[in-house]
Parts: C-alpha cells; structure tokens; sequence
C-alpha cells in the first residue's frame, strides 16, 4: 500500500477504534455458543511458536436480512453437512450476506469504476481501504446460524426472500458455497481442509511488532479474520477459504500495510513489513531571507495532495509519509519553487530548501458551448522550450490540473518559457492554442469547448435483449489513431464522442456477440446494432475438495490447435468460482483452467462439444498435486546458487505472463536446489530468467524453458553461460580471410573478424575452416567472472 501524505489524528482515532472493536468482537464470540471458527488448530500444526499466539476469531455481524426486516422473514435454507466419513454432526453452519455499494467485495475503485476496489491498491483507494477495514466498516453480515443435527442436517431459520452465502465449520475444516437462494431445501455442504497462514510482522529495523492486527478479508464475500501479532510478531490464521484475500496490517505508531494475498495452498507463509512514519521539513527562502505565509504542496505519484503554510521563519513540515518519491511546491506572491525528493533511502529529509523565483501563473475557466463551466476538465500546459536551464530543470515538461465545481483551473508556478495549452473533456471537443511565451507572473485563460459529437446507440441480441460489457470502437477512417472505445451499460447503451464530422468505422469486438464492422457518416441519428450472439460454455474450478476457487484463469483452444497458440477466448472465476467464456463455431474445445505462484502449479482440463443446440457445462477440478523438487547445475555439473527460477503450466498457459515472471521466480538455494510445495497437471514449463545464464536442454519460447514431465522425479536443469569470443582470422602474410566457415556457419567478413556466442566456457569446441587452409580447432577460454567478451587475438590459417 502506498501511505497518505496525511497521516495525522484520524489515523489514530482509526486504528485505536479497530483494536477495541477486535477485542469486543472477541469477547463477544467467545459468549455465542455456534461462533464460527472457536476450535483450536490440531495438533501438527505447521506454525510453532515458543509463545501461544493471541487469535481473535472471524468477525460476523447479525443484522437485518437482505430485502426486509427480520420481523417478516420466513424462508429457511435446508441440507445436509458431509465429513470424511460421511454425515457430520455438531457442525456449524451460518448464512451470511453483503449489500452492494457498502460490503468491501463490491466496492469500486474511485478513478476506475470496472474495477473493484481490491484490484486498486493504489494511492487514494488504498488508503480508502485500509481505512474502512480499521474501522470494520464493509464486512458480510450473518443473518442465521445453527448446528447440524445427527445425520448431519441443518437448518437455518428466518431469512428473507435474497442470496447468500452457506458456510460450514467444524474441526475437520470448513466448506463454503457462495450463492444459496433463501427457500433452498438440498444443499450439500462437503467439508474440505481450510486455509492457514502465519508469519511474522517487523518494523523496517527488522524488529518484531507486538500486538500489531492482521485482517485478512475474503475478497469473494466480505468475511474479515483477524489477529493480533504476539510479543515475537507472529501471527497465525486458520480455518480459512481458499481464495483471494487482502491483508491489511495495523499497530499505532507504524503506517499501515495493504496488500494482496492468495491463499490456495493448505499453509502459507506470509512476512509483512511495517515502515515507520517519514516525515519532510525546510524552508521557504527569497533571496536568502525565510518566507512566512508562503503555500507549500505536498504531492505523492498518484496525485495526493497535502498543503500547509509556513511559520514566521519560513518554515514547513509534513509527517506521516510513506517510503517513495514526492515532489514539493511553493508558491507566494506570484514566485515559485518546485523540487522532487525521495524518502526511500533517508525517511527524515529535515534540510528541505525551497529558493523562491519569479513564476508563470496560469488560471481561467472552462466552459462549454452553453457557457455552462465544466468540472473535472483537464487543462494541461506543455513546456516547448526554455532558455535557463537551471530555472526549469526541477519542473515537468507538462504540468496538469482538474477543474473545479466552477470550472475554475489554476496552473502554476511554472518557470518563464514557451508553453501549448490544451484543454479536455470526455464530452467535448479538445482546445488547443498555439504555443507562445509566458512571462513571469499571472495570466487568464479561458477555455470554450464545442460539444463532441455523440455517436450512441444501443446493442441487442437477435432475440431484443441488450448485451452488456461487450467493447465499442469509434475511428475515424482517415486517421491510423485517434480510436475512442468504450463499454456497453447495463441496457446496452453505448456512447462515443467523435472529433468532428466525417466518415467513420464503428465496431464491436466480439466477445460475447460476433464481431461486426459498420461504416458510419457522423453526425448520426440513435444506432440501434444488432449482433448474434456467440455459444458459450459455462462452468467452475474446484479444488480436491469440491470447493470452489475465485480468481482462477480459464481459456479454451480448438482441440485441433497448437498448444502454443494463444487461447482462443478466457475468463477468470468470479467468488462462486464459475466461468463464461464464448465461442464463434461448433465443434470441440478443450478448456483448461490454470493457477501457479511461486510456490505452487495446478492445472486442470477438459474437452467438450460445442454446438448451438446446448451450453455445455464444464467442472474442473485440480487434482491434490505433489511437492517438486530440482536442480540447477551448470555444464560441468556444478550446482548454481541464486538462479531465478519460474515453474508455470504447460502446454497451454492461460494467461502469457512473460513480463511478471522474474517477479514470481523463486531463487535457488547453495545447492543448486529449488522445490514447490504443490505441482498438478501432466506438464509444466521450468523457465530460467537470467542475463548472465541459459538453459542448455531443449527449450522454447521467448522466456527460454525446458518442458518437464510431472512424473514425481527431482527436476534437473541445466544451464550455460552466455558469453562472446572474438578474434581475427589471417593468411601466413597477414592478410585477412575473407571467406570461412565457423563451427559449421559460413560467413564472409572483409576484415575476416570472428564472433561467437558460446555457453560452456573452457569446454565448448570453436571449430574454424575455410578454402585451401588448414582447419583450426580451439577450445573456449574459460571467463574470469564478470567478463563478457574474450578476444582470442589473431589466428593465422595455414595452407
């Protein structure tokens, strides 16, 4: 998570109300006889510590069913709770429910509404989210609860006509099913093994944080578990759905920590960091002299904004800020000063100075054609050119700023030079004036935007129901760029601005209805498109258990297809763990659905018949999987420590995540030696990500791996070091060799220069021959370490 440069009281006041909710709701738990979660962990746990660990169980709050009062509530939901062996009696089985717009797992991101909030955590949103999880704000409600009778049935009384989720728990584990209609008479609840996590929380002097709270929120449904860190730091978590989660650690006096957190493995380790508060002071000088009253801005990568006035001798400060860059602005009486600092490697910057100079102010309203002002504009002013370098060299090339409510913008300071101003809405028309000079000092500028021309229309099915989600391309078709796009609503309305009137191309991309292209003449009247739908197939990914798996990817090839072809269509799992994914033709498919970490590779596939009679309904399931161990020896044999190392599905990965997988490599050991805790499927991909190593067996692809069989034996993999020879070729009197052949590759070279890349230094061959001489055969010198290149000097080819 990405600190708020305005830390301050509420940070405060939050966590100590977070700290005494946790022990209220613990206090409260421990009197409610059926609280789910109460056991203790069984014996053979994989967490140990010499201190017991201080649990505070997983919050449930009662509260109003879902639609209504409880007071009229009639409708039950019924069924039956399996264990290993059958039936289970005395487990406990509770309803739960979130309400849109206010449960965390359905809150959106405030700068991208197609994305939850979990998926946003960054800057702004992260904070939002810390904040309401420190305030408990946002978790599942629990509107029944009971036991499971002898034969393992249950009964949950009292609800209200809506969806909800069915848990059940007991010593054996937990199951979970996501969405259960009140009035449901047969579910089937299978208990499979839960989730574990532990782990330590240190401060960044490395030294364990006490009574720190860790909340782990179900990113499916909204459930927090909660701990509290013991005296050493660690903390433990169990009973947990498999699943995405997000961690969000607390301790007063230490910024708080949110990050993402999977859990599909029985046991997880999970470290966190917490970094004490930095803090940024100076001073605002003219000519030497301090500057009282003067506005200094505070504001970090993603556009947070913190200000606050200097004292008598010029003086600011701000506290609370995280590790990370931040750039500072001040402003008085129409001078200016800019600088950009980092915090990451001295969190105390306490010598700050802020050299006031004559400034470019640059303020105004945008209105439109109506004269209505515009808010949430964007005006923008590029930096063409400058003469003093050192005036403008701490200041951006292009400077930014939103509209308010009044349409009122106001850029600056900004050093003298020749600025382009532009101004933007996503309703209108873009003005841009040409660049010109600005002097030192404040200017108005207003801005008149023309209406864009809207191109907007709705888009059905051939059977009058709107399509929802599917893409919208506008271009203009003389114009290579310039492409608006967009999404459809909810009625599948669409709307597209267009720059001016002309010819255009609108299409749909066809992911849930056939692609189609339509010219269009702009302006237009309301469109009204209509696209067949595509087939679909439908399904879910479950674990061993039965369980469904959020967050899983899920892609589908014709069966006939290369396996290294990209998926011809993919889907990730929603919290109920299904899947939708269409097609354009009948005929067979094979999906497959994959999850891989560092610690862990699963995949699962299935093959189907696709027609437009039926939707076909797919179930996979992972398979439990092995541990994999391997080993990275060099070309003598020789193990090699701190390879980067990445183990993912094959032969037909989902997702192509090439540009991710050095972050999710894991290193090997002083022996040589890698392992994943969990490894299913036929096949995998074993990648070395180097810029100094290769493999040497037989690889592919742009990441450079070697295809491994999952049949239970240890991984050997075996690389070389990349490396060049160089040298020049000769006759008897000197005069280069033109025409040769080196290790079986000919090559003409007027200066008769040789180079190779070679991977076994000291062992591979360099074999050199050419017309009517003597062939010449040397050995690869081995490099001393570090040394990239080898000049092996001049080499003279006898007759």
């Amino acid at each position: 998570m990405t600190p708020s440069p305005f830390g301050g009281a509420s940070r405060r006041i939050g966590w100590k109300l977070a700290a005494g909710l946790v022990l209220l709701g613990a206090g409260v738990w421990f009197l409610l006889p059926s609280r789910p979660g109460s056991e203790k962990p069984a014996s053979g746990s994989a967490h140990t510590t010499d201190a017991p660990v201080t649990r505070v169980r997983p919050s449930v709050l009662q509260g109003a069913p879902p639609g209504g009062s409880s007071e009229d509530a009639r409708l039950t939901i019924q069924g039956t709770v399996l264990g290993p062996n059958g039936p289970l009696h005395g487990a406990r089985v509770f309803a739960s429910a979130t309400v849109e717009g206010e449960s965390l797992s359905t809150l959106r991101c405030g700068s991208i509404s197609s994305l939850r909030l979990f998926e946003c955590l960054r800057g702004e949103e992260a904070d939002r989210l810390a904040e309401l999880v420190k305030e408990r704000r946002g978790e599942a409600i629990v509107h029944a609860r009971t036991l499971t009778a002898e034969d393992g049935s249950f009964l949950l009384p009292g609800l209200e006509d809506g969806l909800y989720a069915v848990w059940a728990e007991s010593p054996e584990g937990l199951a979970f099913r996501p969405t259960v209609a009140a009035g449901t008479s047969s579910v089937e609840l299978r208990i499979g093994s839960g989730r574990k996590v532990w782990g330590t929380v240190t401060d960044d002097a490395k030294a364990p944080v006490p009574g720190a709270l860790v909340t782990l929120v179900f990113a499916a449904h909204s459930r927090f578990y909660e701990t509290l860190t013991d005296a050493e730091g660690n903390y433990h978590l169990d009973a947990l759905p498999p699943g995405q989660f997000m961690a969000v650690v607390a301790k007063e006096g230490l910024l708080t920590k949110a990050s993402p957190l999977w859990l599909y493995l029985p046991a997880s380790e999970r470290n966190f960091e917490l970094q004490r508060p930095g803090r940024m002071s100076g001073r605002v000088l003219l000519a030497n002299a301090p500057v009282a009253a003067a506005t200094v801005h505070l504001t970090d990568p993603y556009g947070q904004k913190a200000s606050t006035l200097t004292d008598g001798e010029g003086r600011f400060s701000f506290d609370g800020l995280g590790r990370q860059a931040y750039s500072l602005t001040a402003q008085h009486q129409g001078k200016g000063a800019t600088t950009y600092l980092s915090l990451d490697e001295n969190p105390q910057r306490l010598d700050v100075l802020l050299e006031l100079k004559p400034a470019v102010f640059i303020e105004g309203v945008v209105r439109g054609e109506d004269q209505k002002p515009l808010a949430g504009a964007e005006v923008s002013a590029f930096l063409e050119d400058w003469g003093d370098f050192e005036l403008v060299k701490d200041f951006e090339w292009k400077t930014t700023e939103s509209t308010d409510d009044a349409g009122r913008y106001r850029l600056g300071p900004l050093p003298p030079g020749l600025y382009r101003l532009q101004a933007t809405d996503t309703q209108h028309l873009t003005s841009e004036e040409e660049a010109r000079p600005f002097s030192p000092g404040k200017e108005t500028l207003d801005f008149i935007l023309k209406r864009a021309l809207l191109v907007e229309g709705v888009l059905e099915d051939s059977q009058g129901q709107p399509v929802q989600g599917e893409t919208m391309t506008l271009r203009r078709l003389d114009e290579e760029h310039g492409w608006e796009m967009t999404s459809t609503g909810e009625d599948g309305r669409f709307s597209l601005p267009a720059s001016q009137a002309g010819e255009y191309q609108l299409r749909v991309d066809g992911k849930q209805v056939h692609r189609l292209e339509r010219p269009l003449t702009v302006p237009t009247d309301p469109l009204r498109i209509v696209a067949q739908r595509l087939m679909r197939i439908a399904g879910e990914v479950v674990d061993e258990t039965g369980m469904p798996l959020p967050g899983v990817h899920v892609g589908i090839w014709a069966e006939q297809d290369a396996s290294e072809e990209k998926p011809l269509a993919h889907d990730e799992t929603n919290g109920e763990g299904r899947f939708l994914i269409h097609v354009d033709t009948a005929g067979r498919y094979t999906v497959t659905a994959d999850l891989f970490s560092r610690s862990f590779v699963r995949t699962a596939s299935q093959t189907v018949e696709v027609n437009e009679t039926s939707e076909p309904q797919v179930r996979l399931r992972f398979e439990k999987g092995r541990p994999l161990t391997g080993r990275v020896v060099d070309w003598r044999g020789r193990p090699v420590p701190q390879v980067p190392v990445q183990v993912q599905p094959a032969p037909m990965p989902v997702i192509r995540r090439s540009g991710y997988l050095v972050q999710l490599s894991m290193k090997t050991d002083e022996d040589g030696r890698f392992s994943l805790e969990q490894i299913s499927g036929e096949q995998f991909d074993a990648c070395i990500h180097s810029d100094v190593f290769s493999l040497l067996t037989e690889v592919h692809g742009e990441a450079r791996c070697a295809r491994v069989k999952n049949d239970g034996q240890e991984v050997r993999l075996v690389i070389g070091r990349g490396v060049f020879v160089t040298g020049r070729l000769v006759h008897l009197d000197g005069s280069p060799v033109t025409h040769f052949r080196m290790n079986g590759r000919e090559v003409r070279r007027e200066d008769g220069e040789i180079s190779l890349l070679i991977q076994q230094p000291g062992q591979e061959r360099i074999e050199l021959s050419a017309p009517g001489l003597q062939p010449v055969l040397r050995t690869a010198p081995d490099f001393p370490e570090g040394v990239q290149i080898q000049d092996l000097g001049t080499i003279v080819m006898s007759p």
